[in-house]
C-alpha cells in the first residue's frame, strides 16, 4: 500500500519512448502504467526522430515529442527541455524523472528543477557509461562538468546492488536509492506443455531446438558473438533454430555499435541463413519466450536488462557471458537460475548449449529463474516501492 495519498505529477524525460524501440523505453512504459493506476499523473518528454506528431496520448500518458532532426545540437535540446517544462506550469507536487543521468536535455531539466524548486531524479541502469564514475572519467573533455551537473540530482535511483555500491562512492548515501529492475511476471510466464506445443506447432518450430535472442542486434549486446558461434552450434545441434526479436533500423547513438551491413552479411551466409529467423519488432514478445528452448544473451555491458528479466520470468534458461554486470548481480547464480559461459569463449558457449540435452537440469534452471523474478523483480511491487519513495521525496 502507498504510504501517502498525495497525487504527484511525474515528468519522465527519455531518449526513446513507444513506439520507438528501446529497453529503457519499454521499462519506463511498464512502470508508468502502474504509477497511473496508483493515482499519479504522468507526462513523458522525448525526442521525435522521424517527425511524428508532436503530442500523443498513449495509454492515458501525455507524450510530448521534441523534433530534433534534421537540425539538432545538444545545447538546443537542453533549451527545449527547459522551455517545455516551463510551459507545462505544473502546480502542486511535481517530480522530474530522467531515465538515465545523461539523457538528452538533462542540463535543461536540472536547471529548471533548481530554479523552480522541483525535485529531480536521475536513474542509473548501465555501469560503464551512465554511472557517475564513468561520467567523470570517460565522457571526454567535459567529463567533470557533466559530473558536477549530475551531482545536482535530488536523488539517484540505482537499479542493481552493484550500481548502488558504486554510486555511494560518489554521492552521500542518503541521495542514492536502490530500486531494482522489474518485469511483469503475469505477462511473461511459462506455458504448460500442451499450450507450448500448440504455439510451436503453429509457428512450425516443433521439431527444432529454438535459441532466442531479444534486443538490439548491436555489438554491445554481443550479437556478433551469437552469429560467430552459430555455425558451431549447428554442427553440434543440427536441428537448431535462432530466432532474433528486435529491430534492424534502430536509431543508434554510436554507429560503431551498430554495424548493420556487417551483421546482415554474416546472417546471409549460406551455411546458416536457413537456420536464422529475423522477427523484427513485435507487440507480443512473450510468445517467442514461450516457444523457445533457451535464451542466448552474451551482452558485454548492462545493468539488469529487460530481455533477460523477461526470459527468466518466462521460465526460460538463459546463457550469458561472464561479464562484470553478471558477476556483480546478486540475483544471478550460475547453474541455479542461469547458465554463465566464459567471456568471449565460443567453444564454451557451444558446450553450455549442449546442456539442452539434460532436460531435468534445464527444467530446474528455468523454474528457479522464474521464482527469482517473482520474489525480487515483480513490477507491481516495484511500482509501489517507487510510489512510496516519491511520496517520501516530495
Amino acid at each position: 500500500m502507498m504510504k501517502s495519498s498525495e497525487r504527484i505529477t511525474i515528468i519522465f524525460i527519455l531518449n526513446h519512448f513507444y513506439p520507438y524501440y528501446s529497453g529503457a523505453g519499454k521499462n519506463a512504459k511498464n512502470l508508468i502504467t502502474k504509477l497511473i493506476k496508483l493515482g499519479h499523473d504522468v507526462i513523458v518528454i522525448t525526442p521525435s526522430y522521424d517527425r511524428k506528431k508532436e503530442k500523443d496520448i498513449i495509454d492515458d500518458v501525455k507524450v510530448i515529442r521534441i523534433k530534433i532532426y534534421p537540425y539538432f545540437s545538444h545545447f538546443t535540446y537542453h533549451l527545449f527541455i527547459f522551455l517545455n517544462l516551463l510551459i507545462l506550469k505544473i502546480k502542486g507536487l511535481c517530480v522530474v524523472q530522467l531515465y538515465g543521468l545523461k539523457q538528452r536535455g538533462y542540463i535543461g531539466a536540472i536547471l529548471f528543477s533548481k530554479l523552480f524548486n522541483k525535485k529531480i531524479i536521475g536513474r542509473i541502469s548501465l555501469l560503464g557509461s551512465d554511472d557517475l564514475y564513468s561520467i567523470k572519467n570517460y565522457s571526454g573533455r567535459l567529463g567533470l562538468v557533466r559530473y558536477f551537473c549530475c551531482q545536482q540530482y535530488d536523488s539517484i535511483i540505482c537499479t542493481s546492488d552493484k550500481i548502488y555500491i558504486e554510486t555511494i562512492k560518489e554521492v552521500n548515501s542518503n541521495k542514492a536509492k536502490l530500486i531494482s529492475q522489474f518485469v511483469d511476471t503475469k505477462r511473461f510466464r511459462p506455458l504448460g506443455e500442451k499450450d507450448k506445443l500448440r504455439i510451436r506447432t503453429k509457428n512450425k518450430v516443433n521439431n527444432k531446438l529454438v535459441f532466442l535472442f531479444c534486443g538490439l542486434p548491436i555489438y554491445r549486446k554481443g550479437f556478433d558473438t551469437i552469429i560467430g558461434v552459430w555455425p558451431s552450434i549447428l554442427n553440434s545441434i543440427p536441428n537448431s533454430l535462432l530466432i532474433v526479436v528486435g529491430p534492424f533500423d534502430y536509431h543508434s547513438a554510436d554507429d560503431r555499435d551498430f554495424p548493420k551491413k556487417e551483421f546482415e552479411r554474416m546472417i546471409n551466409d549460406k551455411s546458416i541463413k536457413k537456420s536464422i529467423k529475423l522477427v523484427g519488432e513485435t507487440k507480443t514478445p512473450e510468445l517467442y519466450y514461450q516457444m523457445a528452448d533457451i535464451f542466448i544473451f552474451p551482452s558485454r555491458k548492462e545493468g539488469f536488462p529487460n530481455a533477460l528479466l523477461e526470459a527468466m520470468s518466462s521460465g526460460l534458461p538463459a546463457i550469458v557471458g561472464d561479464y562484470k554486470w553478471v558477476r556483480n548481480n546478486k540475483t544471478i547464480k550460475d547453474m541455479h537460475n542461469i547458465i554463465i559461459s566464459k567471456t568471449e569463449d565460443l567453444y564454451d558457449i557451444v558446450s553450455k548449449a549442449n546442456l539442452l540435452n539434460d532436460k531435468n537440469l534445464i527444467r530446474s534452471i528455468g523454474s528457479h529463474a522464474r521464482d527469482s523474478m517473482i520474489k525480487h523483480h515483480e513490477v507491481k511491487e516495484k511500482a509501489i516501492e517507487y510510489s512510496n519513495f516519491l511520496n517520501e521525496l516530495v
